[in-house]
């Protein structure tokens, strides 16, 4: 049996250093076989980007201090000259790299079929999720077509996407994949949170530690 989890860049947008609990029960639950955790490349570099946007005007805000601390003569209490944007960025993608290769995150590359533009184009043109007559950008499409085809080549027995993008991708129950999406993925489980995941996860999680593991049930549960 494979099972694939998908997350979507909001899920990690919310937490950039995977510091939450939810995410650390997650990273332990996908160190098992037969589970792996998975970003599509755009997701990664759609990280990064949206990290850099958050980071750029944080550090034009501190620069704009520099005169007042110089009028203090206390401006030595920042390194105005490392305080780059794009050096911050960059350190925040080693910390990524460092995180996906230490938790056996699968980064899976661009659609590379020959009919991919035009399937992108055709569901642009007919307003079939993820777009609508409102949405014109196409990120979202090209996310969602990297895991069709990775799940067309892999044949895993279950799927699993992890979005807060309810608007894009489900149906208006919030809880299950659009109606427009449903084909393109068989076995495909839609979950608009982490902790909706894992409390629908809850007892798989149970049983297999049940059964490959002795454990303290109060330590887990305090941790």
């Amino acid at each position: 049996m494979s099972y694939l989890i998908f997350l979507d860049t909001n899920i990690i947008f919310n937490d950039f250093f995977f510091k939450s609990s939810d995410m650390k029960k997650l990273l332990k639950y996908t160190r098992h076989e037969p589970v792996d955790l998975c970003i599509t490349k755009f997701n990664y570099n759609e990280i990064i980007k949206k990290y850099r946007d958050e980071i750029r005007p944080l550090v034009k805000k501190v620069k704009s201090t520099k005169s007042d601390l110089l009028k203090l003569e206390a401006s030595e209490i920042i390194d105005f000259e490392s305080l780059k944007a794009d050096k911050i960025t960059l350190k925040y993608k080693e910390f990524l790299d460092r995180t996906i290769k230490e938790n056996s995150i699968k980064v899976i590359d661009y659609p590379i079929s020959e009919n991919v533009t035009e399937t992108i184009s055709n569901k642009y043109f007919n307003n079939i999720k993820p777009f609508d007559e409102n949405k014109i950008s196409f990120q979202d499409a090209i996310i969602w077509e990297s895991i069709v085809e990775y799940c067309n080549i892999n044949e895993p027995d279950n799927v699993a996407f992890i979005s807060s993008n309810h608007k894009d991708f489900a149906n208006k129950d919030l809880i299950s994949i659009h109606e427009d999406l449903a084909d393109d993925i068989q076995d495909l489980n839609y979950y608009n949170s982490l902790s909706v995941f894992l409390e629908s996860e809850e007892d798989n999680l149970k049983d297999y530690f049940t059964d490959n593991f002795e454990y303290d049930k109060e330590l887990l549960e305090d941790d």
